[in-house]
């Protein structure tokens, strides 16, 4: 599997479709999963349940994909705080290639000025989102590749990903 990390508006969603489509592999999304496992929005839990219960959703989620997926091709797109577990970026790394896509924060700011359906952004407005970022930072970097994608088309950055599966793992293009 191809596990699709990185903070939130960096592109995890349209980088994991756009690999989805090239590899011509099932394209999972552990928030989507989540909800439909609660039948609540991501935005729903967060404010009914609290931070904590998703966080366990989420770790849930990537376990049943990990028994469901074993030995199958799949790209997988993650929540932005899923890394911050070691237990799920061991599961990821045991079952796959975590892909980190680094996009600076002030790119980020400008992806999520209006975006109303992220708890988190309504959460850590001003300069909270970016002390979120750094914290995150070490736990996104403990991935199989970075790819920064400040910048770069979707196109460009699935083309990135595909030549370093490649290299890492050739029987993903093959």
């Amino acid at each position: 599997m191809i596990y699709i990390t990185g903070f939130m508006g960096a592109g995890k969603t349209t980088i994991g479709a756009a690999l989805s489509k090239k590899l011509n592999v099932a394209v999972y999304d552990t928030d989507l999963m989540v909800e439909r496992e609660q039948n609540k929005s991501v935005q729903e839990i967060f404010r009914d349940e609290g931070e904590a219960f998703f966080r366990t959703c989420e770790t849930r989620v990537l376990e049943k994909l990990a028994v469901q997926q074993k030995n199958a091709a799949a790209v997988v797109t993650t929540g932005g705080g899923i890394v911050m577990n070691p237990a799920n970026r061991a599961l990821m790394k045991s079952n796959g290639s975590i892909i980190f896509l680094y996009c600076d924060i002030h790119t980020i700011r400008k992806r999520l000025i209006n975006d109303k359906t992220r708890p988190l952004v309504q959460k850590y407005q001003g300069p909270e989102l970016e002390v979120l970022y750094k914290k995150r930072m070490a736990a996104y970097l403990d991935a199989t590749h970075v790819i920064h994608v400040t910048a770069k088309s979707v196109e460009a950055i699935a083309v990135e990903i595909l030549s370093l599966m490649y290299q890492t793992a050739p029987e993903w293009v093959s």
